[in-house]
């Protein structure tokens, strides 16, 4: 008889539940992503436009691909990433704190430090999106004027231009409605690479929460738990963290990054989905 087959069982299917509740949260983050993806690439497409109307494709290989893109209008679209991946965290946050709390009769207050914490990891992560949406323009379209330019004969500055838009947009050349057009085309700013960046977002944010309360209602020690069979581990091995020694939640809470969790790459954390890991072992 195995005595700890039930508190396993429980464990794993309180796991699914989470990563199903999680996904279900992500949904309305993703939509929202994708729509700023769009808007995003539109901007970039007016640039790129302007650029090939006086130019040409030859002018926009020797000067756009090598200089960082900056519409005019960079900074609004920025401040709305920012506002809207803030405005997602605290719900997430405030979920996690409360749901963290439930079981001891305390009621979690969210906190200005709260804020604080949680709009510099957002800062943070707009600089990263929007790094790797510029790296990612400029990788198109270079790859795209490279390949025309050993073309005979070379195309128009017209056929240049859908090229590059298709790229971004997708065959449908618009941001798509549903689920199915992101899923079978492959495009730059894609609703699946949305869906990614909302999933990490809410779990992160609901990390924040968690590690927050669990300091503020008198909870001492915390340990890692992690699902085998999820099939989201792959060769981080998570489910070797089960094994971990518990912490304090002081150290957790502390700068003194030796007692945090050492994850079997050797990086070290003071809870899972922490915003200082490396996207290997936070994305998904």
């Amino acid at each position: 008889m195995c005595v700890d087959c039930e508190p396993i069982a429980k464990a794993s299917s309180a796991i699914i539940q989470y990563n199903r509740r999680l996904e279900t949260r992500a949904r309305p983050l993703s939509a929202a992503l994708s729509a700023w993806l769009m808007r995003y690439a539109t901007a970039q497409m007016r640039d790129v436009r302007r650029k090939l109307k006086v130019g040409g494709y030859a002018a926009l290989r020797s000067e756009y691909v090598r200089k960082n893109i900056s519409p005019s209008d960079i900074t609004r679209i920025e401040d709305d990433l920012l506002k809207m991946l803030i405005r997602h965290g605290m719900a997430q946050a405030k979920e996690g704190g409360q749901e963290s709390v439930r079981g001891t009769g305390e009621r979690w207050i969210v906190k200005p430090t709260l804020l604080e914490e949680i709009a510099r990891a957002k800062e943070t992560k707009v600089k990263l999106v929007m790094a790797q949406n510029k790296q990612d323009v400029r990788d198109s379209i270079k790859r795209i004027v490279g390949d025309a330019m050993k073309e005979t004969p070379q195309p128009t500055v017209t056929e240049l231009g859908r090229r590059i838009a298709r790229q971004w947009f997708g065959p449908a050349g618009k941001a798509p409605s549903g689920r199915s057009t992101a899923e079978t085309n492959e495009h730059l700013f894609s609703f699946t690479r949305a869906h990614t960046i909302a999933r990490n977002e809410v779990g992160q944010s609901r990390a924040i929460g968690q590690a927050q309360a669990y300091s503020e209602v008198g909870i001492e020690m915390v340990g890692w738990l992690s699902y085998t069979n999820d099939g989201r581990s792959g060769k981080r091995m998570h489910w070797k963290m089960n094994d971990h020694d518990p912490i304090s939640v002081a150290d957790m809470n502390g700068r003194d990054r030796s007692k945090w969790f050492k994850l079997p790459n050797g990086e070290r954390a003071p809870y899972p989905k922490w915003m200082g890991l490396s996207a290997f072992n936070v994305i998904n």
